[in-house]
């Protein structure tokens, strides 16, 4: 179902607005952030186990989307990193940023850690760093 509407959605955002689309995966129940979650995600089925087939919805919605608008309009994503911070979520974070980052979003926003416990940044800052 989710799949289904995202297309007719996203042109009536298009015709209705210049305000962009994001795609929020974010804590505290959402959908999106459910399936991205190795903790909430218990399915057997393509959207669930590895976290690549976790992000499999995110990416396909995010097809849709870009599909159904210009390339012009802008189209964005938002995860929340403390949602990965368990052993091995970062990584599993990393592993389903580079499919979101195939699909071409316009922008990725990172939220969630802060100063007063900036592990978030810390960890962010030396794994992109050792990928360059």
């Amino acid at each position: 179902m989710v799949l289904r509407s995202t297309p007719g959605v996203s042109d009536r955002q298009f015709s209705a607005s210049d305000d962009p689309i994001q795609l929020t995966c974010l804590v505290d129940g959402f959908l999106l952030s459910q399936f991205l979650s190795a903790s909430s995600n218990q399915r057997s089925d393509e959207f669930g186990g590895s976290p690549e087939r976790r992000a499999e919805l995110v990416v396909r919605i995010l097809r849709s989307v870009r599909a159904a608008v210009p390339p012009t309009f802008c189209v964005g994503v938002k995860i929340n990193t403390a949602d990965h911070m368990n052993p091995g979520g970062f990584d599993d974070m990393l592993r389903q940023m580079v499919l979101i980052e195939k699909e071409k979003p316009d922008y990725v926003q990172l939220t969630g850690g802060s100063f007063e416990d900036p592990q978030v940044c810390f960890l962010l800052l030396t794994r992109t760093t050792r990928r360059s």
